[in-house]
Parts: structure tokens; C-alpha cells; sequence
């Protein structure tokens, strides 16, 4: 094993059965020595069209997920015997991440089998997907199958398919699937998943088997089948309609699929050094989170004292005691990421001088010019340059008062939020900053609670966005690209309402944890489509089986939904509210149970100052006191104070 890269060869692993291997590594003596133990897959990938020299690529099954590795300062013949996931009585293994393996993902929900023949649409069918690979005319197994020394040979592919029911009570949790697969009920959203190192020549075959509900011993009919191509799956994330063809090669009918694919990021972005994400320090009191810095600033009532989403709002939430900040990003033209909660901003035409000529009752010629412009564009359509130059108004408004030269075209209007035409793209004040000069100009103790926004689709046919994105693997890479490369020691929290996001954003790294935003039980037209943000049971559900840290749930109506969310509670996650008004409100919810609160005007209820200062200040300086008392660098310093200073005697570090 190589100290300076980390590699250990096949050829260095001694086997003594399935259960225990036997190395022997060379360690410079004295020096401290950071490690993790995992279980992995060594593959030698073979040549083909898309990969013509072949790699070599480690598949993490599981690792050892404490916060920091384990470290030992060895010394000449000393032997250690260590357990896998045992860390000093502390026990953590989690699952992998996607290092050279293409995750496939296969949505059947919003009842998805349509049969033509009406004796056919009368009868239920059991579904089981299998993974195949197009170059070879049988499926040759799967690297999940393990050969007798223990370690994980690829004998295919592709791994076997997972299947999660997640209506269901019980049976949320990915597993095997069965023989004959799972019944499929009207209403049920079943995921499938596997993972492929070659997704150009994956395939699947979906079969149906006829469901007897009155004999459950014999053997179901198969009655027929469809193939979902890698053609098919092109695009990443599409709704496919394929269809179902019978065992006499009769049509029968059509399967919708609504399929996903998850790349890799690239594997030099993620390290083993250090993971946050599913570590939460439950002994905390609950978080007061600042929404969007200091609080919304186009709102009818209550509006923030300063821009939201700027580096101004965000320090001056840290400043009155925020222990997170939440914030929106998006992605510009040039995909840099950029803080910035709506899709679109309004950009001001200046009109071309018209003049109209009449002849009033004095027979004088009258001239007028028309008034300026606001048209919508996409954020998404605009260099992070344009966007700095903007002179920004809210997309809801219909007017804007410009501060502009006398052009008679203006399509992008300057200054920042003192209404100059001075850009400073380094004025906190400025929207549009980078997520990069976010991490680096906010408060190091100020955690980031980053909403990684997306256009959705509402219950009532509003589109957030509705024109062409961004596709999810590339969004999703550019931004997480920024996060691990100058996230640095800050503490983060990644969240969206777009499920597929937070599946990406799981499955990419492992550094820092993901949580669903939802809206709750909401039955109204703002309500997203998809279930999976609009149903708390759902919600749940999907956390859990996605392995997230938990759930942001809107508490506008929290009374009718806590028995739900204490399920998500019993089950470990993490949970946060938000849509909340009143700080007493905000109380009320830290007192329920919850772990963190975000609402606005935070510098209206905290003044930063004692108990209600930053809780991670507090500890850093609590940690730093206990160092310097052991060091014996601390004195009492003692002043004459009258009697109404019920202060402490204040600790002075020595000179």
C-alpha cells in the first residue's frame, strides 16, 4: 500500500475464508496514519466503443462512515486486530457512493400498465425487471454474485435490480425481488433500480405475470413482456411509453415508464478524509435557520431589511445568532452556480423614440414618448456577467423605476442595491453572487442550509420554468463540483423539493448531507405534482429508503400531520419546519421536537448576543477555553463592577 496514494493491490490481500483477510502494509514509524476500512470491488473493465483502453475501477460497497477516519501512529512490530465498522465502541458502515457505476432508475406509478383488450384490462400483474446486457444473448449474472475467496468477482454488467414500493407500509425498503416479481395495485409507485458500468448497451425486460388472488401456491401465467432500450433512456430523464407484447409476439398492450440515470461525478472530487453525511449531533438544541439571510424581500408584510439571498443578509442573519443560513441556487448560462431564488428576472427595454404628431385647439404639435419595458428572462439565459449588471426587479413586478444612460436600446440595466450605476461585484449587497463567493465571505461559523432549486411542475399545470433546463446530471455535477471543492471546514446541508435532484445529490458524494424539502399534506393548486414533496407518508418513506439525513416540512398546518412526521422522527431523520411566521410559532416547534426552524426577520428575534449567539461560536469558543485551561493558559481576570453587572469573571487568554 502506497502512504502518499492510497492504493492497495488484489495481489497484497491474503484470503482466510470468507470472513477474514489478512494484509501486511508498510508505515513509517511514528508518523499518524489516517484510515477508513471499506469493502469494495477491484474491476478491470474491458475494452469497448466508449471506453478503448478499459479501466480500472473501485466500487464501494460499504465503508466506515464515522465523521473522522480512524487514525494509528504505529510502532515497529506492534499488531492490530480491528473490526470492521467498530470505532472505539462507536459502530458506523454505510453504503457506497457512485465511483464508475451508472445508477438506472425505472418509475412505475400513476398506473402505468394499459391493456387494450378488455378481458386483459380486467386482471392484475405481477412485475419483474431484469438488467441484460445487448452484447451478450443471455444475462451472465451480476456483480453483486460472490465467488468463493469473499472478494466480489463481475461476472455481468449490471447488478441486480432493487425494487421499493413506496406507498407501501412496509415494503419502502430496496430489496431483492421476488421470483415472479411484485404485484402491482392501481395507485402503488414501485422504483426499480440497478447499477451498470456500461449503460450504453443496458437494457431491461419488464414480464408480467397473470395474478390468481385465489390460488396463491401455483405457479403465475407469464403473459407477456416489453423492453426498455438504452435508446429509450438517451435523454437521462424522460417519460417512456413502450410497448407490451405478449408470449405469441401478440401486442397486448402499453407500459409508461418514467426512468432516470445517475452518473458518476468524477472520482478526484470525493475523498474518504472526512463525511457529515448522516452524522447529527442530537444533544444540540434545535437550529434557528435564517430563510434566505434575514428573510424574504418580496413579500406584502414583513419585509426583510435587506436583499435576500446576498452576502449582506446572510452575515447579518449570523450576526443576530442564525446557526444556518438557507439560500436558493440555480445555475447561470456559463453554469456557474449563482445564489438567486426565482427562474426568471425582468429585464428593461427602453422603447425607441416615438413621436406623435396632433394639432390641439391652439394649434400646437405635441411630441410623447413611450414608456419602458419589463420583459421576463430565464436566469438560465444569462451569463453570471449579465446577471451582475442587472439592476434587479422582482419578476412579479410590472414597473421599475430605471437608472440608465440615454440609449435607446437598454437590454441590460446596471447598479446594485443602493440604486447607483457603480457595479462593485464585490458589494455584499449585490444579488447574483457566485456560491463560491458565498462559501468564502460568509461567517465560517455560519452553517449553509443550500436549496438547490429546480423548475417543478404544480397540481394545477403551473410550470415554474417553461421553457428547456438544465439536464440533471450536469446541473447537479456543477454545483456539487463548487460545494466540495470550497466547502472547506463550513458546515452543509443540501436540499431541494426536486426528489430526483436529492437522488443525485445522495449519490454523487458523500461528504455532506441531503435532506427533502416538502410542503406537506397539501391537497392545493400550489402543490407539486410529484407525490413524493406533497404527501408526509411519501415524503417518509423516500427519505428513508434514499438513505437522506431527513426532511424540511412546511408547518403551516402542522397539528393535522405531527403523527406522521413523529414516523419520521422514530425512524432517525432529521427534521426541519419551515412556513412559519411568528417566532412564538418557531418556539413552539423547537419545543415539539424539531431540529431546526427557518423563518424570517431573525434579527427582529435574536440580537446574537450571550445564549442567543451562533450555538457552533459558542462551542468553538467553549472548546477553545477547555484547551487553553488545560494548557494552563488561562487566568480569572477580575474588575470592579457595580452591582447591577451580574457578569461573570471574564477568562483572559496569557500572554
Amino acid at each position: 500500500m502506497s502512504i502518499s496514494t492510497g492504493q492497495l493491490e488484489d495481489d497484497d490481500i491474503e484470503s482466510h475464508g470468507r470472513e477474514s483477510w489478512t494484509c501486511v502494509v508498510s508505515l513509517v514509524e511514528g508518523a499518524i496514519i489516517e484510515y477508513r476500512y471499506m469493502v469494495a470491488v477491484f474491476v478491470d473493465l474491458p475494452p469497448d466503443e466508449s471506453n478503448e483502453s478499459g479501466d480500472h475501477v473501485v466500487v464501494v460497497k460499504k465503508w466506515e462512515t464515522f465523521v473522522r477516519p480512524r487514525t494509528i501512529c504505529p510502532k515497529a512490530g506492534a499488531a492490530v486486530l480491528e473490526e470492521f465498522g467498530n470505532y472505539g465502541g462507536n459502530y458506523q458502515v454505510g453504503p457506497g457512493w457512485l465511483t464508475g457505476l451508472t445508477e438506472v432508475r425505472l418509475d412505475f406509478k400513476n398506473n402505468p400498465i394499459h391493456m387494450w383488450k378488455t378481458h386483459h384490462k380486467r386482471r392484475k400483474y405481477m412485475i419483474k425487471v431484469t438488467a441484460m446486457d445487448l452484447r451478450h444473448k443471455e444475462h451472465h449474472g451480476s456483480f453483486d454474485d460472490e465467488d468463493d475467496s469473499g472478494l466480489q468477482a463481475l461476472s455481468g454488467p449490471c447488478s441486480d435490480v432493487l425494487i421499493s414500493v413506496l406507498n407501501s407500509e412496509d415494503d419502502y425498503i430496496y430489496r431483492q425481488q421476488e421470483q415472479f416479481g411484485r404485484l402491482y395495485e392501481v395507485g402503488d409507485y414501485i422504483v426499480f433500480k440497478a447499477h451498470t458500468f456500461c449503460p450504453t448497451v443496458t437494457a431491461f425486460t419488464v414480464d408480467f405475470y397473470e395474478y390468481n388472488p385465489f390460488d396463491d401456491t401455483s405457479i403465475p401465467e407469464h403473459k407477456g413482456f416489453a423492453y426498455i432500450l438504452p435508446m429509450t433512456m438517451k435523454d437521462m430523464h424522460r417519460i417512456s411509453h413502450v410497448p407490451i407484447t405478449g408470449v405469441g409476439h401478440i401486442p397486448l398492450g402499453q407500459l409508461t415508464v418514467e426512468y432516470l440515470v445517475v452518473t458518476p461525478l468524477p472520482s478526484q472530487l470525493c475523498n474518504m478524509r472526512t463525511t457529515y453525511k448522516h452524522h447529527w449531533k442530537r444533544t444540540r438544541r434545535p437550529l434557528d435557520v435564517g430563510h434566505r439571510g434575514v428573510g424574504s424581500s418580496y413579500v406584502l408584510s414583513g419585509t426583510a431589511v435587506v436583499r435576500e439571498n446576498t452576502i449582506a443578509s446572510l452575515n447579518k442573519a449570523g450576526s443576530h445568532g442564525a446557526d444556518f443560513v438557507e439560500f436558493d441556487v440555480q445555475l447561470s448560462k456559463d453554469l456557474v452556480p449563482i445564489v438567486f431564488h426565482d427562474f426568471t428576472v425582468c429585464i428593461a427595454m427602453k422603447k425607441r423614440r416615438n413621436t406623435s404628431i396632433s394639432y390641439g385647439s391652439h394649434g400646437r404639435r405635441d411630441s410623447s414618448e413611450q414608456d419602458d419595458e419589463l420583459y421576463k428572462i430565464p436566469v438560465k439565459d444569462l451569463t453570471v456577467a449579465q446577471l451582475q449588471q442587472l439592476k434587479l426587479s422582482h419578476s412579479e413586478h410590472t414597473q421599475m423605476e430605471l437608472h440608465t444612460d440615454e440609449a435607446e436600446n437598454i437590454s441590460l440595466t446596471s447598479g446594485c442595491s443602493d440604486g447607483s450605476n457603480d457595479i462593485d461585484f464585490h458589494d455584499d449587497n449585490c444579488s447574483f453572487a457566485t456560491l463560491e463567493e458565498t462559501l468564502k465571505r460568509v461567517n465560517i461559523h455560519v452553517g449553509f442550509n443550500i436549496e438547490v432549486k429546480y423548475p417543478m411542475e404544480t397540481v394545477g399545470g403551473t410550470k415554474e420554468l417553461d421553457v428547456p433546463y438544465f439536464e440533471k446530471n450536469l446541473y447537479t455535477d456543477a454545483l456539487l463540483k463548487t460545494v466540495l471543492e470550497h466547502g472547506g471546514t463550513r458546515r452543509i446541508i443540501l436540499s431541494t423539493f426536486e426528489p430526483d435532484i436529492a437522488i443525485m445529490m445522495q449519490l454523487k458524494q458523500h461528504t455532506y448531507p441531503v435532506m427533502l424539502l416538502t410542503m406537506g399534506d397539501t391537497t392545493g393548486s400550489d402543490a407539486y405534482t410529484d407525490i413524493r414533496t406533497h404527501c408526509i407518508s411519501m415524503s417518509v418513506n423516500f427519505s428513508i429508503c434514499e438513505k437522506l439525513l431527513g426532511m424540511c416540512v412546511y408547518m403551516g398546518d402542522v397539528e393535522t400531520q405531527w403523527d406522521k412526521i413523529e414516523e419520521g422522527k422514530n425512524a432517525g431523520l432529521v427534521l426541519f419546519g419551515w412556513g412559519v411566521d411568528e417566532y412564538s410559532q418557531v418556539n413552539h416547534l423547537k419545543e415539539s421536537g424539531l431540529d431546526g426552524v427557518i423563518f424570517d426577520r431573525i434579527n427582529e428575534f435574536k440580537n446574537g448576543v450571550d445564549h442567543q449567539a451562533n450555538v457552533f461560536m459558542i462551542e468553538s469558543r467553549e472548546k477553545m477555553r477547555r484547551q487553553l485551561a488545560e494548557e494552563g493558559k488561562l487566568i480569572k481576570h477580575t474588575h470592579v463592577h457595580d452591582s447591577t453587572d451580574n457578569s461573570e469573571p471574564e477568562d483572559v487568554e496569557m500572554e
